[in-house]
């Protein structure tokens, strides 16, 4: 054994906060950022859809501009428009419908073959079955676990708490316990 002090230990830390079993959990840092490239990919392709689609770009443009405050609105209309991203008009419900539908066409490919999603396989991380580390079948990736974020989404404090779970020492968010699944580094 050395006298120096800053060497580093010859002992293995295992079982530790980054290792389930014989898996490496994905950081969270790169659990961002492949969200982050999913959701650039994801919102590009809705607005492309939305502009193709007669109507719908109209539409969502008119829900974009500010309209002005009346005397009448109530201070429930203001925290709603905070608080909710979707109101419950015909044009709000197709969008989402539509948000869902590109999500799928982007990602179910993905994550039907390999447990990804685009950003995931960028940063050479995957989604697995918390118990068995398989890839889970696609119900549980993306009816589940995706459309259930983006259920979550539609209420803002509700996505935000489930964003903040990540910071616990298994580095799981809600969408993960879930749908009892795992995101770690690819192999």
């Amino acid at each position: 054994m050395s006298d120096n002090p800053y060497e580093a230990s010859a002992t293995r830390l295992t079982g530790g906060p980054t290792e389930q079993g014989d898996v490496v959990l994905a950081s969270r840092f790169k659990r961002l950022v492949a969200r982050i490239i999913d959701g650039i990919l994801s919102t590009l392709l809705f607005v492309l859809c939305l502009y193709l689609i007669p109507g719908m770009w109209d539409g969502y443009m008119t829900q974009l501009s500010p309209t002005p405050v009346a005397e009448s609105v109530s201070s429930f209309d203001v925290w709603r428009q905070l608080l909710f991203v979707y109101d419950l008009s015909i044009d709000s419900v197709l969008q989402f419908i539509l948000s869902l539908a590109v999500l799928f066409a982007l990602q179910g490919y993905f994550l039907a073959h390999y447990g990804q999603t685009i950003g995931k396989m960028a940063l050479n991380i995957k989604i697995v079955d918390e118990e068995n580390h398989e890839k889970p079948s696609l119900t549980r990736l993306f009816v589940i676990r995706e459309c259930g974020m983006t259920v979550f989404g539609i209420v803002t404090i509700l996505a935000f708490v489930d964003v903040l779970l990540i910071f616990g020492s298994r580095r799981k968010c809600i969408h993960d316990y879930w749908s009892r699944t795992l995101v770690v580094q690819a192999s």
